[in-house]
Formats: C-alpha cells, structure tokens, sequence
C-alpha cells in the first residue's frame, strides 16, 4: 500500500505504484482524503504486508518511508 502524506504527493504515489507493478508487485494507492495515520491504520487493518508512505513533495523524488 503506498500512502500519500497529502494530495500534492499523490501524483508520486502514482509513480511508485506504477515502478512496483512492473517489477510485477501488487501494489495499491490509498488516494482518500482521511488523514495519513487513518489511512496507515486502514492497510494495517487490510493487512498489507509493507505500507509506503509518499512524502511532500520537496523531498529527493526516490525517497519514502517503509513502515
């Protein structure tokens, strides 16, 4: 699950999900407007086995945290 911080870090989100499916990973984007910790504790819930979490935007464009 890749989940972003806020809107303006959605469209990452997107790239990161596209870059794991081609290395053939099922991965999905949590693009609700819940804040961050409901929608970490959402895929928690789901039981994904990692969950991503996009930054803002000025962070290096290769940069997430594992949880």
């Amino acid at each position: 699950m890749v989940v972003p911080i806020s809107e303006a870090s959605l469209e990452y989100a997107q790239q990161v999900r596209l870059q794991l499916r081609k290395a053939k990973l099922h991965v999905d984007v949590d693009a609700t407007d819940r804040k961050m910790q409901k929608k970490v504790r959402e895929a928690q819930l789901a039981q994904y086995n990692y969950i991503l979490v996009s930054p803002f935007q000025d962070c290096p464009s290769d940069f997430s945290m594992v949880m």
